[in-house]
């Protein structure tokens, strides 16, 4: 029977963690496995080394993929209309908790600066009441909103013009690829500000948004963005070539045939 491991999560859980110290132990562990799924470059990367010249394990990137039928562009000016935005104001929207794991007082900070120069906006959604931050995001002047129901997303997607999110590597406790959020604004054809987009397929990657080198390059970024969207136009359709849910589901189903074949053709 054909043995499929599939990690989620990055190197920064408990297993990943103990195993980064005993290269042996993944040597050990990994003996039987006949494809190993992971979600990061940084883990293809720790694998590749680690497993040396086992040929024997078929190492594949693999992502989660998105409904674009769902996820899809409306009208901007409707957009706004639907979330009660001055057709004029610029839009930065950031979806997740309001902690600094996720890199929420780096976008906070950025908005701050941002708005000194820009008529700008920015639509933090899915606080928790008790998050940390959240005095914070107020006193910035942010719209902060708690979780909603994920198709009440959309229109906030569309009324976008920036999607950011802000998680750096020495923050991060768990990561796990680009990230769902990301996937579901560029469904909705609105680019991306985060450093997770260092997992997007390096070759198109700038046609997608951009990727801030440190906290102080998040609001340089945003302000390439609302400055210049034109290289972005098509990002919907460039990030349907990897994340549909379609495509990865072939993409698991030919790696699967492989294996049947390999075990009973």
């Amino acid at each position: 029977m054909p043995l499929v491991i599939t990690s989620h999560g990055g190197r920064y859980n408990p297993l990943m963690r103990l195993i980064d110290r005993i290269d042996l132990l993944a040597r050990i562990a990994f003996k039987n496995v006949d494809c190993l799924l992971v979600d990061t470059q940084a883990e293809k990367e720790y694998f590749s080394r680690i497993l040396g010249d086992d040929k024997r394990i078929d190492l594949q990137l693999t992502i989660v993929g998105v409904d674009f039928d769902r996820f899809k562009p409306l009208n901007k000016e409707r957009a706004k209309e639907i979330v009660r935005l001055p057709s004029q104001k610029k839009v930065i929207l950031y979806v997740g908790r309001l902690y600094k794991l996720k890199g929420a007082d780096i976008i906070i900070q950025a908005f701050k600066t941002l708005k000194k120069k820009y008529d700008v906006e920015l639509i933090m959604i899915g606080y928790h009441q008790n998050d940390p931050l959240i005095k914070d995001a107020r006193a910035a002047g942010a719209r902060i909103i708690p979780v909603i129901p994920q198709e009440q997303l959309v229109p906030y997607y569309n009324a976008a013009d920036v999607f950011v999110t802000a998680s750096f590597e020495e923050n991060v406790v768990a990561p796990g690829g680009i990230g769902m959020a990301p996937i579901e604004a560029l469904a909705c054809n609105t680019p991306v500000v985060s450093p997770s987009l260092r997992h997007f397929p390096q070759d198109d990657v700038e046609k997608v948004g951009k990727i801030p080198q440190s906290p102080e390059d998040v609001a340089k970024c945003i302000a390439g963005i609302l400055e210049d969207p034109t290289p972005y136009h098509n990002c919907r359709r460039v990030a349907r070539r990897y994340y549909d849910w379609k495509v990865v589901v072939d993409h698991l189903i030919k790696i699967y045939d492989k294996l049947f074949s390999k075990y009973y053709g």
